[in-house]
């Protein structure tokens, strides 16, 4: 059987009108047998159509803020934002549940997919908790991308549990903003030592998962991480026939 395509969103720096992802996520897809397939944001509804009939997956990767007005909240602590990103992500987000396509969401994939299901965000999680979560400053990281610190514990009975098979697992930390409300259809799969969502999945989807840290930044040290791409990658493959 040809190996699945899976199609992974990009982030767009307007200041000099640039494409760019980190490539941990593109040989974490390859590691796990599926093919990458890097796909720009676009407004075109039959561009979106197009798109979704070539691919058999979709990888929606970290990136900017959500801009707060799709959530119905004013903008206060919000950072770098990727406004065209934001509605081009929305709609395929939305298109992919209709039509069944496999989806994991990372960072700023889980809060996207949540916003476009009708959820809310923080908009600062420095208000909500003490624990620390965001390990960088001003675009500057201040652990290493793959260092785990702080646990996620996993929600039994849930697609996460099933990946994983297990309670706990440590993660990386990268977001300054979290899931608050759950959208239409999303349960929650894993949280925080102190609350935070950290994973969600959709209720009525076979493979439809956002999750709020780094797995790729981390399973070349800890493999269990590949077990999410691994996953896609199947559900993907299963899908294509």
């Amino acid at each position: 059987m040809e190996k699945p395509v899976i199609g992974v969103t990009v982030s767009y720096r307007w200041e000099d009108n640039t494409l760019y992802l980190r490539n941990y996520y593109v040989k974490a897809l390859e590691k796990a047998g599926g093919i990458p397939l890097l796909i720009p944001s676009t407004l075109s509804t039959s561009l979106i159509n197009e798109i979704l009939r070539s691919i058999d997956g979709i990888l929606i990767s970290g990136g900017g803020d959500v801009f707060p007005t799709h959530y119905g909240k004013t903008p206060r602590d919000v950072k770098r934002i990727e406004p065209y990103r934001d509605e081009f992500e929305v709609s395929l987000i939305r298109e992919a549940l209709r039509l069944n396509i496999p989806l994991l969401a990372i960072c700023r994939g889980i809060q996207i997919i949540n916003v476009a299901l009708g959820g809310t965000l923080h908009q600062s999680i420095e208000e909500v908790t003490e624990l620390k979560h965001t390990w960088y400053r001003e675009g500057k990281l201040e652990a290493p991308w793959w260092y785990p610190v702080h646990k996620v514990r996993i929600k039994k009975d849930t697609l996460l549990w099933k990946i994983f098979g297990k309670e706990e697992i440590w993660v990386n930390s990268f977001h300054h903003q979290a899931v608050e409300r759950t959208g239409d259809g999303l349960i929650v799969s894993g949280n925080s030592e102190d609350g935070l969502i950290e994973a969600i999945e959709h209720e009525n989807h076979p493979f439809f998962l956002g999750v709020q840290w780094h797995p790729e930044g981390m399973f070349e040290k800890f493999e269990e991480q590949l077990e999410l791409f691994k996953y896609l990658v199947k559900m993907s493959k299963k899908r294509k026939g």
